[in-house]
């Protein structure tokens, strides 16, 4: 039989891979906000 400890650290190991995924995900959806907001006050300026 598998030891709890083993388990709990795989489960461990796999959140943080995730987490770090996501904020992988959240920061490149931030900068391209940022960078439609950068384009959108060109627009607006050169109107």
């Amino acid at each position: 039989m598998t030891d709890p400890d083993e388990l709990r650290q795989a489960d461990v190991s796999v959140l943080r891979s995730v987490g770090s995924e996501l904020d992988d995900v959240y920061l490149d959806s931030v900068a391209a906000g940022a960078g439609l907001t950068e384009l959108l006050a060109r627009a607006r300026a050169d109107v």
